[in-house]
């Protein structure tokens, strides 16, 4: 069934969207870095503090904790969203003031790189929360044509800099992507998530708290790991606590209620047995009617490994065939073993089968016949992730070979390649005038001295080869599951099978 194919609508919206949170703030961060190093912002922060950690443009807690570092811990730029990018840029850069001040739209004859900093600012919130999941080819086309202007004049400007910024680039590239068959929702969501954002940090007349969370940043699988939220004011009415865990790009609150997070409190998140799944960004939220506070955020990795196998082989006895097999025995320790043949779950309660727990190191076929033949796997798990190893039990196979030219009287040796597990429990070399009605060859004979039947490599040689060695041969195998023939050679010898007397006389008596 062919996909659906977004209309161009559509697909001008996702190209809007993409524009609004991959590309809008890059020339605001290329500006306030040209203004003012990373490194020194902290200073900067607190010489304006009677404005940003006081006064009218406050910058709120989760603002404060990715900004305002105390060195030698240094902010990252690209961490900042627009909106405190603009109250930065107009705080701390007054050599950046637009034409006709902060915080005032811009006529199009103003030009300044400040009246391209409101107009990214005035774009962000007209623009970006007015528009529909659709937009018709002639408004996208006005869009576009505004912020291009603006990316070039401050891409020029930051030129003019030493800094080799192509914003413009960046919105060709996004232009031309092929949206076709592109799914919407998740632009949707992200839109939806932005605005929603702006809204809450415009909101006025309420009293907004602090929070933050303290947490481990790695944690052994298996192992538990605790995330403590601190409040400021400690005692807050009204207002709830949630914890949300962030994968990708996607927010997913959590469901207290499951075992994974037994012990959790008011204020700390225990998660329990890490695995794999439990990896991503930890947040804690206090909301209170439409108002949201975020904490910042701590990203868990869990370490590790998955189980190692330390022993694995395979041997045979009386009682059957036998896997002998040793997980490593640390952290994150096996928590489930599980035996299959070919692909199903084998039932152990069978009396064929014997061991194969996780207390054992031994996993028995008793009795086995042709109908045990298969792939054998050990599947073992732990928090980390799961291991597989594998085993095929089949007849013995074994190819034999001599020599393209043999001669009479001259010494030829059949060689085998075997191929078996279990090992062949014996072997057998056999004769055939026909290829059709073998017999057994007694290698104890003095005709075949030399010869073997190992079972891991028999070789059948011939010393002197005479005209009744000219027959077909081959080799029997047996093992725990059954026996096999190999394929036949013949001996084809040539040459004489006469043999000159040579007279020797002796020297003259003199």
């Amino acid at each position: 069934m062919a996909s659906k194919v977004l209309p161009k609508t559509e697909q001008n919206f996702i190209r809007f969207v993409k524009v609004c949170l991959d590309v809008l703030k890059l020339p605001l961060v290329d500006l306030l870095k040209s203004e003012i190093l990373s490194a020194n912002l902290y200073n900067n922060i607190q010489k304006h503090s009677c404005s940003l950690l006081n006064g009218k443009y406050k910058l709120d807690s989760n603002q404060q904790s990715i900004c305002f570092l105390k060195p030698p811990a240094i902010p990252d730029y690209m961490q900042f969203d627009v909106t405190l990018l603009y109250k930065l840029l107009r705080n701390l850069c007054p050599s950046l003031e637009p034409t006709k001040g902060w915080g005032k739209d811009p006529v199009d004859t103003d030009t300044q790189i400040g009246d391209d900093i409101e107009r990214l600012r005035s774009f962000r919130n007209n623009y970006f929360h007015e528009v529909s999941s659709e937009i018709s080819e002639y408004d996208f086309e006005v869009i576009w044509k505004k912020l291009k202007s603006v990316f070039q004049r401050i891409q020029n400007h930051m030129a003019s800099k030493g800094y080799n910024a192509n914003y413009e680039e960046k919105m060709v590239n996004i232009k031309q992507l092929d949206l076709g068959d592109e799914t919407i929702d998740k632009y949707k969501i992200a839109y939806l998530l932005e605005c929603t954002v702006d809204r809450l940090k415009q909101a006025e007349n309420i009293q907004e708290p602090m929070i933050s969370i303290e947490g481990p940043e790695k944690v052994l699988y298996g192992t538990t790991a605790k995330f403590n939220a601190f409040m400021n004011p400690k005692n807050l009415k009204g207002w709830s606590l949630t914890w949300q865990q962030l994968v990708g790009l996607t927010h997913v609150p959590i469901n207290l209620s499951q075992d994974k997070y037994t012990g959790t409190t008011d204020d700390m998140l225990f998660i329990q047995s890490v695995c794999k799944e439990d990896e991503g960004g930890y947040q804690a939220i206090l909301s209170k009617a439409q108002f949201l506070v975020v904490s910042n955020i701590i990203f868990l990795r869990a370490t590790g490994e998955r189980p190692i196998f330390d022993v694995w082989s395979v041997t045979t006895g009386m009682e059957g065939i036998t896997i002998h097999y040793d997980v490593k025995k640390e952290s994150p320790y096996v928590t489930d073993m599980k035996w299959t043949k070919d692909g199903e779950t084998i039932d152990k309660r069978n009396r064929k089968y014997n061991g194969g727990n996780l207390k054992d190191s031994y996993f028995t076929i008793s009795s086995p016949s042709l109908e045990d033949r298969g792939i054998y796997s050990c599947v073992v798990t732990n928090a980390a992730g799961t291991t597989k190893m594998d085993v095929l039990f089949d007849v013995p196979k074994a190819e034999i070979s001599t020599e393209k030219q043999i001669i009479f009287g001259s010494q030829t040796t059949i060689t085998s390649t075997i191929l078996s597990c279990p090992c062949p429990d014996w072997v057998e070399w056999q004769k055939s005038n026909d290829g059709k009605t073998f017999d057994c060859i007694k290698i104890s004979q003095p005709k075949y001295y030399g010869s073997s039947c190992n079972p891991e490599s028999p070789l059948l040689l011939i010393p002197k080869v005479s005209l009744k060695d000219r027959l077909h041969y081959r080799l029997l195998l047996c093992n725990k599951i059954g026996r096999q023939y190999s394929n036949t050679v013949y001996i084809d010898a040539t040459g004489s099978t006469v043999y000159s007397i040579f007279i020797f006389s002796s020297p003259e008596l003199k």
